[in-house]
Formats: structure tokens, sequence, C-alpha cells
């Protein structure tokens, strides 16, 4: 049987324009629709935060260790020019163009042996003390208690760089691998 076509009567009209002119104003994103993208920019900030922080804790202890081997090399180039090691981090600087003495050896960048001079370099605190039994020097690197690094270091002049995980480095610490 062939379906019949009855004529479109007014209210049939005006329900097809009525419509037409729903979907023509609706231009934007339902309620439901920016809920559900908001829930999932939410779950992937919670899974990547973690890891992004983590990651900042890992490249601060990395550059708190790869300073102490700066240090390191510049306190055997102050004791083989000048014998002995400096009363402070400062005089492993100076200003440029730097002129060595035992004042300024310029063996290490200014800004670094100025700033570990005063305590805080890059999130951790640094602490210099001349030893004279034996000569020598002890140097910790603690981390700042704004940092969420867990790692601190210790270096003497026996030039092994130790480290202690939640705890102070001493010289008892294990030794930090190459």
């Amino acid at each position: 049987m062939a379906p019949t076509n009855f004529p479109a009567t007014s209210h049939d009209l005006r329900s097809r324009d009525m419509e037409k002119n729903m979907k023509r104003k609706q231009k934007g994103f339902s309620l439901i629709e920016l809920l559900i993208v908001v829930a999932i920019i939410l779950i992937i900030a919670a899974i990547a935060l973690p890891k992004l922080i983590g990651a900042r804790n890992t490249a601060s202890q990395a550059n708190a260790a790869a300073t102490m081997r700066s240090i390191n090399t510049a306190l055997t180039m102050f004791n083989t020019s000048y014998p002995g090691f400096p009363a402070s981090i400062g005089v492993l600087g100076g200003p440029s163009p730097c002129t060595p003495s035992v004042t300024t050896a310029c063996a290490l960048d200014d800004s670094i042996a100025q700033t570990v001079k005063f305590g805080t370099y890059n999130n951790y605190t640094w602490t210099y003390t001349q030893t004279t039994t034996p000569a020598g020097f002890t140097l910790v690197a603690s981390p700042a208690a704004s940092n969420g690094a867990v790692r601190s270091y210790f270096l003497d002049q026996g030039g092994t760089i130790h480290y202690a995980d939640g705890a102070v480095a001493t010289a008892l610490s294990p030794a930090l691998g190459n």
C-alpha cells in the first residue's frame, strides 16, 4: 500500500517553524557539556600535577648536586693555587673581569659564590665551614623549607660528595655516584 500524503495543517507548519527557530537560536554548549569538559580537565590536572611537582623536586636536587660538584672543583683549584682552603665561599668568585688572588680566586661564577656565601641558592640552604683539625672544610646543602626536595648533600676536603634522603648528610652518608 502506498502512503498517502495529507495536506499540512497550519498547526504542523507552526511546529516546524518553531523547531527551525529553536535550532537557529541554539548556538552554545549546554551546561552538562561544559561540566563534562571541566571534569575531564580536572582529572587530567590531578594526574599531571604530582608528576610535575616530582620532576621539579628532582631537578632541584640535580641542580644542588651539580652546584656541589662545581664548588668542589673551585675549592680544589683554590687549594692548588693558594695552599689551604678559603674562610668563605665568596672568595671563590670575583668581579668580572677577574684577576685571581687569594681574596678573589675567580674559580667559580661570582653570582653563585656570593649567593651560596649568604646561605640560600636554588632552594637549598648552604653552610660552609673552614676546619682547622684537619685543615679543610665542610659544605652542607640542605633543602630549604619551601623546597619539596628531600635530599641533602655533604662535601669535605676529601672531595667526595655524600647524600642523605630526609636527613642532613654527613661524612658517614653514602657517596654520590658520578
